[in-house]
């Protein structure tokens, strides 16, 4: 009887201690999701509401998806950062992507397609080991020497990008490239939204505990 009380009361400790570790865990998620959240006030829906920068940054993405259909974040981000040179806010493009195949490369495709909507090809800098956006953004402050960037994607993307290169010391701003039809494609909306939630906790992480560096820093 009493060795079964004691398992008793073993297991009433560990369920206590799980649940506060659950607790803790997740407020620790919150914080880094709302710590990152404070820089959305940075990203800006339109050049007009920016100041000239010399740089402008362009994280890489796919141009296609499965089955070869249009990329719509992908598109949108090209079209969004050739209207903020058309508006004279930026004086280069750097175009940060993944090229870790020979059958893939982001970068040569951002930099074609920005060469196709009129952006000179003088005005447009590769970025072949953009494997994510801390590596990205590594690279632009040590390759291209910027301390100050556009960052130029999606909005729930952005706050997390403006984040990772003001801990890296950038002063960095944003402009929201547009989302798909949030009808059309509203699981992708919220997929993506999802991810991101925990690419926050992990991108808090990079620069605040673990020091991540990008797999190719120059």
């Amino acid at each position: 009887m009493k060795n079964k009380k004691k398992i008793i009361n073993i297991l009433i400790v560990l369920l206590i201690a799980i649940a506060l570790i659950g607790v803790a865990l997740r407020g620790f998620c919150v914080y880094c999701n709302e710590v990152i959240a404070s820089c959305d006030d940075k990203c800006k829906d339109s050049p007009d509401e920016l100041p000239f920068c010399e740089y402008a940054l362009v994280p890489g993405t796919s141009k296609t998806v499965y089955g070869g259909d249009e990329n719509f974040y992908y598109t949108a981000r090209v079209e969004s950062v050739a209207k903020l040179y058309a508006a004279g806010k930026v004086r280069y493009i750097i175009v940060s992507g993944d090229n870790s195949r020979k059958t893939y490369d982001e970068t040569s495709d951002m930099k074609n397609d920005l060469i196709s909507l009129g952006v000179p090809e003088s005005a447009i800098l590769c970025d072949f080991a953009g494997f994510r956006t801390l590596d990205s953004i590594y690279r632009a402050k040590n390759l291209f020497h910027c301390s100050e960037l556009v960052i130029v994607t999606q909005r729930y993307h952005c706050a997390r990008a403006i984040y990772l290169a003001e801990k890296i010391g950038i002063n960095a701003m944003g402009l929201a490239a547009p989302e798909p039809d949030p009808i059309r494609f509203d699981w992708l909306i919220k997929r993506n939204h999802s991810r991101e939630y925990l690419a926050r906790i992990k991108a808090w992480l990079d620069v605040n505990i673990i020091n991540s560096q990008p797999k190719f820093p120059q």
